[in-house]
Formats: structure tokens, C-alpha cells, sequence
């Protein structure tokens, strides 16, 4: 193992292994190009395929985790979904975030930064030069030092007691949400098993298959947002920002789907949302309104029994949400 003194500048090769990737990071990191009209998708396309081609021919088996839904005492779910999965692989995390150097992931924390060549063969991978100062203040430290000796040394620099006390508050706070847990998606990543925490803002379990087609990609991430703390963030459009956000012609469709999400005439009229809270621009500013779910029994779905519809069900109500007429035409 290596001692504290060796946590900085040292280089390891990243070859035939598991490697655990921060999705959202990776996202940012890929997408530094020349941008033009907010374009260039196929240049980013062809970035991601080299990205991975040089991966693949290290004998690096990739996991891409991707932020999920938001949960209702606002945690970031998958920071700690990351650092267990690599854990119990004991392979390394790849990210941008910083917050990887606070958990102890044995096989370390890849910073994905410009000093990493991936077009080299082997590939090469350093330990971040923002963590200097940390490793050098830790290396001052006996060995054999335990966590609460290097906290209390770290809370030495503080001069005022009551600052020391509310700090010392705050980090063991903080450490608890650091803790490697076992993985949700170990057994997913092994044999397709589907396990969650989360539930809807009614408490209630949420399906199987709409879990399963989530963790797939099939399910907005947005959507189960607004199914589990009742939180929907829209997309700022690019637009005259003295005039009314673009996103209120679209407001009836998003009641039309969250009065599916609702399924309220599963449950006897209780459903799984309250209400749902939507972030919009209003002038220059963001701000918050209540939108409650539609419900009309016979016209909207429910989300229980849409997974059972056929092609043509679906369509039908997909143009009774858009007003059409769904009446056939022979002509």
C-alpha cells in the first residue's frame, strides 16, 4: 500500500481492468469542442468513439453511471452508487469530481484532466496536483495515525472554539454521506437484478418495469424526478427573454404526463403525485409554480396498464394528449 507521502505524482497504467466512469463528467469532458451554433454532434460522436476505442484496446471494461433521479431530501444518488461499485469490483473511478478523493475507493480516483494522453499505449493515468496540499499536510502525520487524530490536527488550524466545534459538526456531517454502501448496481451489472430506493412522493414502491426501462435509458430521468420529489427543472430555451418561456406552450402536455405518472385510477384516486413543482424562466428570472396532474378517467393512461398497450393504443392517445382528431379517415 502506499504510504501518505506517495499520494502525489505518482503514475499508474490503466490496463485490463474495470474502470467505473462518472457519466455526467465524462459528458462535459468529451464536449470541449470549437462549438458553433451549438452544433458539432457529429465531431462530439466521433470523440466519444475514439474515447472508448482506446479504453477497449487496453483491455479496459467501461460502466458509464449517470445521475438519476432527484431524491427528496436533495442527495446525490450516484456519487455513492459510484464509488461502492468500483469497491466491490476493486477497480478505480474515473470523474472530475473531487469529491471521489474523500472516498476510499482502494483502487483510487482517475481525475479525467488534460494530462492524461488517452490516445497512449498503454494508458497513463496521475493523481491530481489540486490534492498536493492535502497529501502534504496528511504526510506530517505518523502512519499510524487514525482518522479522528488527523481531524483533530486538521481543526487545530481553526483559532475560534465555537468555529472548531461547528466545522468539526459539519465534516462528520459530511463524512457520513462518504461512506462506501453496498451497491444497487452490482447485481444489476451482474445479473440484470433490479433493486432501488426509490419511491414515489406517496411512499409507494414504483414498478418493476418502469425501474427497469429507467436504469436502461428509456425512462426520462426528468420525469421520474417529478414521480419521486415532485421537482421538474425545465430547459432554459434560447429565446426573447422579455416575452413568456417557450416551455408554457408545452405545459398541458407535461399535466397530460404526469397525470400518467399519477395512476391515480390504479390506487383509488390517491395517487403518486401530489403536485409537482416546475423551475421556469420568468423574464431573467428562475422561479417556482405548482402544476397538479391531470385526471380524467377513460382519456388519460394509466401507468400501470401502458405497458401492456400496443402500438396503435398508444398512438391513439398520444394524439388525444396533442387535441387531434382520432377519428379514422378513409381518405
Amino acid at each position: 500500500m502506499s504510504t501518505r507521502s506517495e499520494l502525489f505524482g505518482k503514475r499508474s497504467i490503466l490496463q485490463n481492468t474495470k474502470l467505473v466512469i462518472d457519466g455526467s463528467s465524462l459528458c462535459y469532458y468529451l464536449y470541449r469542442l470549437d462549438c458553433q451554433c451549438g452544433g458539432q454532434y457529429d465531431e462530439f460522436y466521433n470523440t466519444v468513439l475514439s474515447f472508448f476505442d482506446a479504453l477497449i484496446s487496453n483491455g479496459v471494461e467501461s460502466f458509464v453511471i449517470f445521475d438519476g433521479a432527484d431524491d427528496p431530501s436533495g442527495k446525490n444518488e450516484a456519487d455513492t452508487e459510484i464509488a461502492s461499485l468500483a469497491c466491490a469490483w476493486d477497480c478505480p473511478v474515473l470523474s472530475n469530481d473531487s469529491d471521489f478523493f474523500i472516498f476510499d475507493i482502494k483502487e483510487g480516483y482517475i481525475p479525467l484532466d488534460t494530462s492524461t494522453n488517452w490516445n497512449s499505449n498503454p494508458l497513463t493515468v496521475k493523481e491530481e496536483a489540486r490534492f498536493k496540499s492535502i497529501a502534504n499536510m496528511l504526510s506530517e502525520l505518523p502512519d499510524s495515525s487514525t482518522e479522528e487524530q488527523a481531524l483533530n490536527s486538521a481543526l487545530q488550524m481553526v483559532s475560534s472554539p465555537e468555529s472548531r466545534a461547528q466545522l468539526r459538526q459539519a465534516v462528520e456531517l459530511s463524512l457520513q454521506e462518504y461512506t462506501i454502501k453496498e451497491s444497487n448496481l452490482l447485481r444489476y451489472f451482474q445479473d440484470g437484478v433490479i433493486c432501488s430506493s426509490l419511491r414515489t412522493q406517496t411512499n409507494r414502491e414504483i414498478d418493476e418495469w418502469v425501474l427497469r426501462r429507467f436504469r436502461d435509458g428509456r425512462f426520462s430521468t426528468k420525469y421520474m424526478s417529478s414521480l419521486t420529489s415532485g421537482k421538474f427543472f425545465l430547459k432554459i430555451q434560447v429565446e426573447n427573454c422579455r416575452e413568456i418561456s417557450a416551455n408554457r406552450c408545452s405545459q398541458w402536455l407535461r399535466q397530460f404526463v404526469y397525470g400518467i405518472l399519477n395512476d391515480a385510477a390504479t390506487h383509488e384516486e390517491e395517487g403518486n403525485i401530489a403536485i409537482v413543482q416546475e423551475w421556469d424562466r420568468e423574464g431573467l428570472t428562475v422561479r417556482q409554480s405548482d402544476v397538479t396532474p391531470y385526471h380524467k378517467e377513460g382519456v388519460v393512461p394509466c401507468l400501470s396498464h401502458i405497458q401492456d398497450w400496443d402500438a396503435e393504443m398508444r398512438l391513439t392517445s398520444l394524439l388525444s394528449a396533442l387535441g387531434c382528431n382520432t377519428k379514422h379517415n378513409p381518405h
